[in-house]
């Protein structure tokens, strides 16, 4: 059984390592910024966490942000769907949540198949996933101390059974 908490990122920043998703460095990296909101230690935030980008390459810009292919996005969410099911699994952003077709308010937990396009028989099963605003230094999101406090409290809960299973992987 897996026990380590799978947080899902959109793909590497123009500055970051494609090979270390969501990796805390620098600390302005969505990474850098998830830790930081987490409020745990770097080794407690790399120990507890498998750290995906649906995409292995910066996808370039876009108008106010960065460009997201979603119909690629779509085809890396059902290849990674298998390594998903009966995971706890922490969708990075409204992009990602949209290529797995999540539409949860953030911050909640659901239920659902990790495949959209499988016979119900042959589905790997089901997986938990949350959402959450993502961690870019462009989100406003995190300006508002409410929404920070809502962050902080999402990830305190989330946070403390997986601590108990902490080396169980």
């Amino acid at each position: 059984m897996h026990s380590r908490l799978v947080l899902i990122g959109q793909a590497p920043g123009p500055n970051t390592d494609p090979r270390l998703p969501l990796f805390p460095e620098p600390s302005t990296s969505a990474g850098g910024r998830l830790l930081e909101i987490m409020g745990v230690p770097r080794a407690e935030y790399l120990a507890l966490t498998e750290r995906i980008n649906l995409l292995n390459y910066y996808p370039g810009k876009w108008a106010n942000g960065d460009r997201w292919p979603l119909a690629e996005a779509r085809i890396a969410a059902e290849a990674v769907a298998p390594l998903l099911a009966g995971r706890r699994v922490v969708l990075v952003g409204r992009n990602v949540a949209q290529a797995f077709d999540n539409k949860a308010d953030y911050h909640v937990w659901t239920t659902q198949q990790v495949r959209r396009r499988c016979p119900i028989a042959r589905c790997p099963g089901l997986a938990e996933f949350a959402v959450v605003p993502h961690t870019s230094g462009r989100n406003r999101w995190y300006n508002d101390p409410e929404n920070s406090q809502e962050a902080r409290s999402f990830w305190a809960s989330a946070l403390p059974g997986m601590r108990r299973l902490r080396l169980v992987s």
